[in-house]
């Protein structure tokens, strides 16, 4: 799902939550497999950057920039795979 119902206010207080706990990874902080588990919310609006936020049972944990690369809360990752995983 691509698409939630999000204001670009909310959407960048999500970003912001992760810039501030996460770290950055560059292109190599997630593969394409570990993101397809993950709820992927496009920026809303008119972007001025392609931004795509990617949530873990509604909570945020990793933002993509186009060009730029991934930042990951990775201890929320990690909570949300192993919870995946053992449910």
């Amino acid at each position: 799902m691509r698409d939630l119902p999000l204001t670009p206010d909310q959407f960048l207080d999500l970003t912001l939550c992760v810039g501030a706990n996460g770290q950055f990874t560059g292109w190599s902080g997630m593969d394409w497999q570990t993101l397809s588990r993950y709820q992927a919310i496009d920026e809303p609006g008119n972007p001025t950057e392609d931004v795509t936020l990617y949530l873990a049972d509604g909570w945020p944990v990793a933002v993509y920039v186009f060009d730029t690369g991934h930042t990951l809360i990775e201890g929320a990752l990690l909570n949300a795979l192993w919870a995946c995983c053992w449910a």
